[in-house]
């Protein structure tokens, strides 16, 4: 298998590597053709993160995210202070319509364990129903291939009715809901075959 190295320069989706490394990590005929067709949808270039973004990317977090959470308030200022910590431990992806535009939407996400953990997924609402989370998402899962992860989890919010159906549409299935923290996580496999799915 291939490695996969992440994006040092901006990357239209029409030449990016995820899309090259589908052809091998097992995806269907029909599964290979959905992620082109969000390629060719997509007016942007996705990157890697930048120091830079952070305002942009907490930003976001303040506005779209944390009004969903059950454990996060928008003026927990110690939650606020360690996110730029949190995007130095894992990955992250950001969408930008310019090169030196801000990021409109971004993934982050981490490998553990040969598990994929998507961490964040946030669209600006004036760029949404432009395919820009399918594309980041389809960069977070070729990434957790080529590092030999056997599924994705993430968590979504109780409340967050729209984004459980656009998982589900990618693929993901509901396991469990966690009380504590009034959330579903949610499972795909990665590899192929698909193997047996825990809740652990």
């Amino acid at each position: 298998m291939m490695p996969f190295r992440l994006p040092t320069e901006y990357l239209h989706p029409k030449g990016a590597p995820s899309y090259t490394i589908v052809a091998y990590t097992g995806q269907s005929h029909a599964e290979r053709s959905a992620a082109s067709g969000a390629q060719k949808r997509v007016n942007a270039m996705i990157r890697a993160r930048k120091h830079s973004d952070d305002n942009e990317l907490v930003r976001l977090i303040r506005t779209e995210l944390i009004p969903l959470s059950h454990t996060a308030r928008q003026l927990d200022a110690h939650m606020i202070r360690e996110l730029p910590k949190r995007f130095r431990s894992g990955i992250t992806y950001v969408a930008i319509r310019t090169k030196q535009g801000p990021p409109v939407a971004f993934v982050h996400f981490y490998v553990l364990a040969e598990q994929l953990y998507i961490d964040m997924l946030v669209t600006h609402p004036q760029h949404r129903g432009q395919s820009l989370g399918k594309t980041l998402m389809a960069y977070a899962e070729a990434y957790g291939r080529a590092n030999h992860c056997q599924f994705a989890r993430l968590f979504v919010d109780r409340i967050n009715v729209w984004g459980r159906r656009f998982y589900n549409k990618l693929g993901y299935s509901t396991i469990r809901f966690v009380p504590e923290l009034q959330c579903y996580e949610l499972v795909k496999p990665l590899a192929w075959p698909p193997l047996t799915v825990s809740s652990q």
